[in-house]
């Protein structure tokens, strides 16, 4: 509330007053706090709010939340159209013999440029969260069997080994070569 940006300029521990620094950093803040895996929001989306981003402060200070509201606005959109989306992608056959990647840290990546890229790392993501899921079944699985196998004085070494090795090809399937520095 307007109270709270009061409190927060006047009491915050370093004395810091509100300047377009600091309303930049609030508008990097709300949208990395509603979208942290970059992936609700587009470059489009922030070039759209960015007549807000030098005065948020002074508008929070006075009470004023369209950015708020209308941010919030979309992303609630973008939340059921992804919950769509993937309802649809998993209705659907996903081929898994595609050789693709995704980055383990979305968050490190730019924002998509538009809807068609948004839409096609939603694509990404999903296919990557079924085959982890799947792993992880297979997993618990192999697991089950092998202390069944063990309580009947079995060994399943051999079960283990193809368990591991399929689960090593998988994962380097989905997960993107090291950066170098």
């Amino acid at each position: 509330t307007a109270m709270t940006a009061k409190i927060l300029d006047y009491n915050h521990y370093s004395a810091a007053k509100m300047t377009p620094e600091l309303s930049g950093r609030i508008f990097d803040i709300y949208f990395d706090t509603l979208d942290p895996g970059h992936i609700f929001f587009t470059l489009q989306d922030i070039a759209r709010f960015m007549p807000y981003r030098a005065t948020l402060g002074n508008s929070l200070q006075y009470g004023e939340f369209e950015f708020a509201f209308q941010v919030y606005e979309i992303y609630r959109k973008r939340y059921a159209a992804y919950r769509e989306f993937t309802k649809n992608m998993l209705s659907g056959k996903i081929d898994f013999s595609v050789d693709e990647s995704i980055a383990a840290r979305q968050s490190k990546e730019p924002r998509p440029a538009g809807e068609s890229e948004m839409h096609e790392l939603w694509r990404k993501h999903i296919k990557n969260d079924l085959l982890t899921f799947r792993l992880m079944e297979r997993a618990e699985k192999d697991e089950a069997a092998a202390s069944k196998n063990a309580s009947a004085g079995k060994s399943a070494p051999a079960a283990s080994k193809k368990s591991a090795a399929a689960q090593d090809s998988a994962a380097k399937k989905t997960l993107p070569a090291p950066k170098s520095s």
